[in-house]
């Protein structure tokens, strides 16, 4: 049954082979984040592969209750924080959660991580100068609005100088034992701040902000079932509101993969099929409906179409983002559904 529906597996070495580079890169404790189900890809079969991190990010308290039944010594730090109602869960699964505002800091009674705002206007403590004689802070993070964006821009300049300049400010005032940056920051920031951890979640999975700056390992390959093949005549379309048309005779192969299983609705990039060392590529065409899309595959031999490959080392997630103009973490966390494989 399970050979009639996509498949995602997951590449846990070339995660471990991530996670190192990212430690070779910044000298710095590299704490991983798994929130979302570690993006959509397995929490629990990631965090096992990372687990000699000694530390993990996740967003609520439930996802870390969820880890905790693996992991009894992890630390598992709680990106939403704290609040009244789950104060008993966090002491029942210590979890340590990340402060957000003094509210939470009072509501808490054991170490804590500190977010402080530096400009993001999202979550982070804005008076953080009175928790400065706070002994219960492990460490201080902050986030930054525009780090991945086009470095070149001189409003992304200025947002993210403005931002370092607010940390240097909050670390100087604080001086707490660690300081905490996401890897995109931390590859742009200034060399007067010293950052002891480094947070990343889309570089383990291979996905390249700073190609420039990162040798990252693809880890997803994603393939699915061809279900039928016909030909269609010039002039014939193909797919919801005849969007495209066969410029001539054309093998059109229909593929069990549609946007129900996080393929994009957007996405114009093409499919590949593999026989031995060949690789031929089958441009979709048409609207990617629920659970099918539609690709011109008369250039492949027909012996050889019968699964098709969506991701893999030579069309990683990076291209697919690209081709579909949608976001490569929002794709990647539309898998979760996904039947996946770890290897």
């Amino acid at each position: 049954f399970a050979m009639n529906r996509p498949c995602l597996t997951v590449d846990l070495n070339a995660v471990r082979q991530n996670f190192e580079a990212v430690r070779g890169i910044t000298g710095a404790r590299v704490c991983p984040v798994v929130k979302s189900n570690a993006y959509g890809l397995g929490a629990i079969e990631i965090t096992r592969a990372l687990q000699d991190a000694g530390a993990v990010y996740v967003s609520t308290a439930q996802e870390g209750a969820e880890l905790r039944g693996a992991f009894p010594d992890l630390q598992i730090n709680v990106l939403n924080g704290v609040d009244k109602e789950s104060v008993k869960l966090f002491v029942e699964k210590r979890l340590t959660p990340v402060i957000s505002s003094l509210k939470q800091a009072e509501v808490w009674g054991g170490g804590y991580i500190l977010n402080v705002e530096t400009g993001f206007n999202r979550l982070g403590v804005c008076d953080y100068a009175a928790l400065k004689n706070d002994k219960r802070i492990l460490s201080v993070m902050t986030h930054l609005s525009c780090a991945a964006e086009d470095l070149s821009n001189s409003a992304v300049q200025t947002q993210n100088a403005k931002q370092f300049a607010a940390f240097e400010t909050v670390l100087a005032t604080l001086r707490p034992a660690a300081a905490s940056l996401g890897l995109d920051a931390f590859l742009i920031k200034p060399a007067t701040l010293k950052i002891g951890e480094v947070r990343t979640g889309a570089a383990l999975f291979g996905i390249n902000v700073f190609p420039d700056k990162t040798d990252l390992k693809p880890v997803l390959t994603l393939t699915a079932p061809v279900v039928q093949v016909e030909t269609v005549e010039k002039g014939d379309s193909v797919g919801y509101g005849a969007t495209w048309t066969a410029p001539r005779k054309t093998k059109i192969a229909v593929v069990a993969i549609g946007y129900a299983n996080g393929i994009p609705r957007t996405s114009g990039g093409t499919v590949f099929f593999k026989s031995g060392n060949s690789r031929f590529a089958a441009p979709v065409v048409g609207r990617i409906s629920m659970g099918l899309l539609t690709c011109d595959a008369t250039g492949v031999p027909d012996a050889v179409l019968t699964q098709a490959v969506l991701l893999d080392d030579l069309y990683p997630i990076n291209d697919l983002s690209r081709d579909s103009g949608r976001l490569d973490t929002e794709i990647m966390c539309s898998f979760s559904g996904m039947i996946r494989n770890f290897c």
